[in-house]
């Protein structure tokens, strides 16, 4: 999403059109229209297959044979791969550089590569009608004040590094302040959901389907979730995870990660 509005950035300055390729695999399992709406967006988006963007859009390496250096050979475009070595190197300047030097510009990346303004990720992505009928049956007209995003199996800096008990303690502090409080917890691991249910009680909301990347109903839970930690007023995130950091960035709730020091 944040790659997507820091190309949108970048086009719209230099007044040249946008063409977003959004690759539906295995960790995404979803085409772009079946969690957000299309009608509003100001340019085109195109689902590809992960075969498909294994040979003609990845980064050539061993698994694709290193064939689409191959056919970049005859590509008249330039080509950037935006990984996070180059990510730590390359500024708006360069960016900038690079659109007025070339006609057609392919940027592959996962980060926000340029600088947007507040608000461009709210206008671009809006819910789908499904997504928004999933989060009110989460919800069931409750609105969590405080979200709790606790990364657990798949991001080993994130488990090591904000261990439960800082989301626990948090979750003390905030229901000693206001016994009623509504606390969304959003987790990958469905232990660690169970027990903050369990030990919390009334005042912990969550999604009770388990968090799923390979299915399309997965994919709709996820921006759900994404979505009802946007309208918290203060979100507490896991260390190294952009999931509850672009929630934040929906709205501008106050976004604090939780990291051992």
């Amino acid at each position: 999403m944040r790659a997507i509005a820091a190309g949108y950035a970048l086009a719209t300055e230099f007044h040249k059109p946008l063409d977003v390729v959004w690759h539906k695999e295995a960790g995404l399992n979803a085409d772009f229209c079946d969690i957000f709406e299309t009608e509003h967006l100001p340019f085109k988006v195109k689902t590809v297959a992960s075969l498909k963007y294994l040979f003609l859009y990845d980064i050539p390496r061993k698994k694709n044979g290193f064939f689409p250096a191959f056919l970049r050979l005859f590509d008249s475009r330039k080509w950037l791969y935006h990984d996070r070595k180059t990510a730590e190197r390359m500024e708006d300047e360069d960016f900038r550089r690079l659109a007025d030097e070339n006609r057609d510009l392919v940027i592959i990346s996962c980060y926000p590569f340029y600088t947007f303004e507040e608000g461009i990720l709210r206008q671009l992505f809006k819910p789908g009608k499904i997504v928004e009928e999933r989060i009110a049956e989460i919800t069931q007209g409750e609105n969590p004040e405080i979200a709790l995003h606790i990364r657990r199996t798949d991001n080993n800096l994130s488990i090591a590094n904000s261990p439960l008990c800082l989301f626990e303690s948090v979750l003390v502090n905030e229901i000693s302040r206001d016994k009623e409080v509504k606390i969304f917890v959003a987790t990958d691991d469905e232990s660690t959901k169970s027990y903050m249910a369990q030990t919390y009680g009334k005042n912990i909301m969550y999604n009770p389907a388990a968090a799923r990347r390979d299915t399309i109903q997965g994919m709709v839970d996820a921006v759900a979730e994404l979505e009802i930690i946007s309208k918290c007023r203060r979100i507490y995130g896991s260390y190294t995870s952009s999931y509850s950091e672009v929630a934040s960035q929906l709205r501008g709730g106050e976004f604090i990660v939780l990291c051992k020091k």
